[in-house]
């Protein structure tokens, strides 16, 4: 599984804004925590999804795969690596 600093995840999130590229908004959120702070993302990631215009991509713990399919604007993603977003969020 995929473990980022957050430091890391704060220069990846905003390193399109940095070289004035226009946004691709997309967003992906890493969240390693148990089930209830997974939860506890829905309201913001329904915000999110409703500003950007399409899912919000969740790289989760295994075995919280089936609560993102309850989650509407969510798409499950089990590797991040090797794909470009916009924005990334490390919870």
């Amino acid at each position: 599984m995929l473990e980022l600093p957050a430091r890391i995840c704060r220069q990846l999130g905003s390193l399109p804004r940095r070289l004035g590229r226009r946004p691709r908004a997309q967003s992906l959120i890493i969240s390693l925590k148990q089930l209830g702070d997974t939860v506890l993302l829905e309201p913001g990631i329904s915000a999110l999804a409703k500003e950007q215009g399409g899912p919000v991509y969740l790289h989760v713990k295994p075995g919280l795969d089936p609560l993102l399919e309850l989650m509407p604007n969510t798409e499950a993603i089990a590797d991040p690596t090797g794909r470009s977003f916009e924005r990334v969020f490390c919870f």
